[in-house]
């Protein structure tokens, strides 16, 4: 998307062969809300999960449901965070990755590190408020052992096991980062230098114009006690997370192109939501609908890479993801579904019955990585 700061090979590779939507933007600011509206095609006034606390309604029916329903081997390894059990939203298994987790990284998550001994020796800043959170330091643990991979080395371990089984397989993977804690593994941590990054133009904008809640936030959450530098390191942080997470994307192409699966499958990658890094003097989310928080990554490669390296600039929403797929199986979309397929920007004329498909969700701001 033009970012020339951010390192991400994989990606970028995953986008030559990809459509890729520029305007492309989630229903909520927050995980819960966001995530169930991808899974359903719906709105969250309409799901009934509008925010990180509540459950959608029992009646809302997942594009995983319906896949398992036409006989598609559904899974999900990673966060999962839909207030839902994954059983009854479709996915025949879940694997959070948590319980294969070791010391130190079973005592990281995204409150902080538990671990007293742990959290001494640890480099890290968290910031000064109501919800205090790291946004910037060093993982303690060694990068192949961090939650996010350990999700994927199991991702890739359970295609190998169903692959020939027979069955299509709608496999997803739920990378956590980059999200709090900005806490990357060297040597993404030290990855990129906070001096040299761009800084956004809105960092000191005078907040006595904005809404009571933003201006609430602002002080609640310890963010009038920040210097330029604490947003830097944490942009920094942030980038060596994305990094991270593109080494990982690139664990799963190899393999699926190591095993010939890359061509014939459909890859949907994007994102439940992105982050503020530094806008308006905020870091993270939490009920903004600024540009870095609602605008995410939208790329869709279908089967035989057609339209590889095709770029459209018109407005999509992350409920157009579920029926897009379904109307690529030709499977039935229902009237209640807000959202509408894409099919007609690629034109494409055939259906693909027996395409692997893997959605990864990627939590981060479509600005903040080149594609």
């Amino acid at each position: 998307m033009g970012n020339a700061e951010v390192q991400t090979p994989h990606i970028d590779a995953l986008a030559q062969d990809s459509a890729i939507f520029e305007n492309a933007y989630c229903n909520s600011p927050m995980c819960v809300p966001s995530r169930v509206s991808l899974a359903t095609g719906r709105h969250a006034l309409s799901h009934g999960a509008i925010d990180n606390m509540l459950k959608p309604k029992p009646s809302e029916v997942s594009l995983a449901s319906l896949l398992q329903q036409a006989g598609y081997d559904t899974f999900n390894h990673g966060k999962w965070h839909s207030n839902i059990d994954p059983l009854e939203f479709g996915m025949a298994r879940s694997h959070s990755g948590l319980s294969d987790l070791r010391a130190p990284e079973s005592h990281v998550s995204c409150f902080g590190i538990s671990d007293k001994d742990t959290r001494e020796g640890a480099e890290y800043f968290k910031n000064n408020g109501e919800v205090s959170l790291i946004i910037s330091g060093t993982r303690p643990s060694h990068k192949d052992d961090t939650l996010d991979t350990v999700v994927t080395k199991n991702f890739i371990r359970e295609i190998e096991t169903v692959k020939d089984q027979g069955s299509p397989m709608f496999a997803h993977l739920s990378i956590m980062d980059p999200h709090t804690p900005y806490l990357p593994a060297e040597p993404y941590a030290s990855m990129y230098d906070p001096n040299s990054l761009a800084m956004p133009e809105s960092i000191n904008d005078d907040l006595a114009s904005k809404p009571r809640l933003q201006r609430y936030f602002y002080h609640a959450r310890g963010f009038d006690q920040l210097k330029e530098r604490d947003y830097r390191k944490t942009k920094a942080a942030y980038y060596g997370s994305i990094s991270h997470v593109d080494e990982r994307i690139g664990m799963v192409t190899d393999y699926l192109k190591e095993q010939g699966l890359y061509d014939s499958s459909l890859i949907v990658f994007t994102a439940d939501h992105g982050s503020m890094m530094g806008e308006h003097g905020f870091v993270e989310k939490w009920g903004h609908l600024y540009e870095p928080v609602m605008r995410v990554p939208l790329m869709i490669k279908l089967p035989d890479n057609q339209f590889r390296g095709k770029r459209l600039n018109s407005f999509v929403e992350s409920v157009d993801i579920m029926p897009t797929i379904l109307d690529l199986l030709k499977l039935p979309i229902a009237n209640n579904v807000h959202g509408v397929s894409l099919l007609p920007t690629f034109k494409v004329k055939s259906a693909y019955t027996k395409s692997a498909c893997l959605l990864s969700t990627f939590v981060k701001g479509c600005k903040m990585n080149p594609l």
